[in-house]
């Protein structure tokens, strides 16, 4: 279901994409790889992200798939046209944040903390 993300969110088919997400979120993003990390492009972990469809045992199940994807991508230029990791969560990742299935208050304080540090959610969180 991974490469298939990537197709949907490539190609725009909207109710493909949500479907997708769905299936990936009921496996608790089960078969998650490293290089599928690498080339998922920002919009389609955002739309991952937004699905009410998890089923997880935590949060950290969810914010370890965003950590590994901002893992992946600290380097990646062509993604961060020019601008620092944290100068590209602030401006791309934390309004999109919000919407996101993740119940941030969960998730314990020091994870918290790293991803209010990386710009992913408000300092406010904390």
């Amino acid at each position: 279901p991974w490469a298939l993300l990537q197709v949907c969110f490539s190609y725009g088919l909207s109710p493909e994409l949500e479907q997708c997400c769905a299936e990936i979120a009921r496996n608790a993003g089960a078969g998650l790889t490293d290089a599928c990390l690498a080339s998922l492009p920002f919009g389609a972990l955002d739309a991952l992200l937004k699905t009410g469809a998890w089923v997880i045992d935590s949060e950290l199940e969810v914010s370890s798939i965003l950590d590994r994807w901002l893992d992946a991508h600290s380097d990646d230029q062509v993604m961060l046209q020019g601008r620092s990791l944290q100068d590209f969560c602030r401006e791309e990742v934390l309004p999109a944040s919000g919407a996101w299935d993740v119940r941030w208050g969960l998730l314990p304080l020091p994870t918290l903390q790293d991803l209010a540090r990386q710009g992913v959610v408000p300092d406010s969180l904390i």
